[in-house]
């Protein structure tokens, strides 16, 4: 957060972006995802499935959002080896 004397400028945290983004499954969005999950410090898949659980309702977490969270998963453990 900053703040001047005439603007405040809030960010929000790298969790609710990844989350978003997971959801959203936009291309573009494949640039931020892995450091967003690094940030946002997830310790499994289903860490990722928890905070796009908890961020929206069922009927808006649609099959292609588990497919990329799947890929998302894979990506992340290959990097780390």
């Amino acid at each position: 957060m900053f703040e001047g004397t005439r603007l405040r400028v809030f960010a929000a945290p790298a969790s609710y972006v990844l989350t978003m983004k997971l959801v959203s499954g936009r291309d573009i969005d494949k640039y931020d995802i892995p450091a967003l999950v690094r940030a946002s410090r997830v310790q499994s898949k289903e860490d990722l499935y928890n905070l796009v659980e908890q961020a929206y309702p069922p009927r808006l977490i649609s099959a292609a959002t588990g497919y990329l969270i799947d890929q998302v998963w894979e990506q992340h453990q290959r990097n780390l080896d």
